[in-house]
């Protein structure tokens, strides 16, 4: 996020909902995902509910757009600098 004015900002800035959105349009993003971030070429961090619906996990995952597969990036979204 380019905080640098409030122009760029709003320009590099996309909420959790829209990325969550853009991804569940997409085939095979997980359903129960929740993403929190974009590379810019499809990809997206995404975060995973636990056995409680109502939870997230602590582990951060990455959702590779081409095959569908997540990948576990951190155990924790503390790892993540």
């Amino acid at each position: 996020m380019d905080t640098s004015d409030k122009k760029r900002l709003k320009r590099t800035c996309n909420d959790i909902v829209r990325e969550t959105a853009s991804g569940r349009d997409s085939p095979g993003f997980p359903q129960d995902a929740i993403a929190i971030g974009a590379n810019g070429s499809g990809d997206k961090l995404v975060l995973t509910f636990s056995d409680d619906p109502a939870v997230l996990q602590n582990a951060v995952f990455w959702w590779d757009h081409e095959t569908g597969e997540i990948h576990k990036v951190a155990d924790d979204f503390k790892e993540l600098i």
